[in-house]
């Protein structure tokens, strides 16, 4: 098993985690994003912040987050050729 199996496993098994348990994590990504960027805001305007760190928003933004890195790690993990 290859290095590349490995990491499309890991990444296809964070990808479910963050699917089934995206309220949870998308709380605590909120607030950590709120409190980076408030020490670090690498002048990215507020109102992208406001919105991607509104921890309302953070079941919707882990949903998205969460099927890319499935299906990220699903592409990786079944890739010809680099076994």
């Amino acid at each position: 098993m290859s290095s590349t199996h490995i990491a499309g496993m890991i990444f296809f098994a964070l990808g479910i985690l963050m699917l089934v348990f995206r309220r949870p994590f998308g709380i605590i990504f909120c607030k950590i994003g709120k409190r980076t960027w408030k020490d670090n805001p690498l002048g990215v305007p507020s109102r992208f912040t406001d919105f991607l760190y509104d921890e309302k928003n953070g079941p919707r933004i882990m949903l998205f987050l969460g099927i890319v890195s499935a299906i990220q790690g699903a592409i990786l993990w079944f890739l010809p050729g680099h076994g």
